[in-house]
């Protein structure tokens, strides 16, 4: 049940920006492999005052979440940089993995 949602993503962008308040998660690891969340990034802050965006590791079904530094995370950073959106942009990681201890996993992360 974990990549199930209801509606789609924009449904519910649209609905968080016409509620003021309301925010829109950005949740990487939910995303199509094929969408590139950093792309998103300077649009929902068109709309938003602020974004929050969960950084984590692709959804599997051994629920391996623990962030690592790829490709699209330094894109993340990155475009978040280039909008000047330091101070809007809320990021949550995500360091669970059921295969290996917590602490470990907290390590691995912060380290990638």
């Amino acid at each position: 049940m974990e990549s199930y949602t209801t509606e789609s993503n924009e449904f519910y962008t649209a609905y968080a920006a016409s509620h003021k308040g309301v925010y829109n998660l950005i949740d990487a690891g939910h995303f199509h492999p094929s969408e590139y969340i950093s792309d998103k990034i300077s649009t929902m802050l068109c709309y938003f005052d602020y974004l929050p965006l969960y950084v984590t590791g692709p959804v599997n079904w051994d629920s391996d979440h623990v962030v690592s530094f790829d490709d699209e995370t330094k894109e993340i950073c990155k475009e978040i940089v280039r909008n000047s959106a330091l101070d809007k942009v809320l990021i949550g990681l995500d360091f669970f993995d059921a295969s290996i201890n917590r602490v470990a996993a907290w390590i691995i992360g912060t380290h990638n």
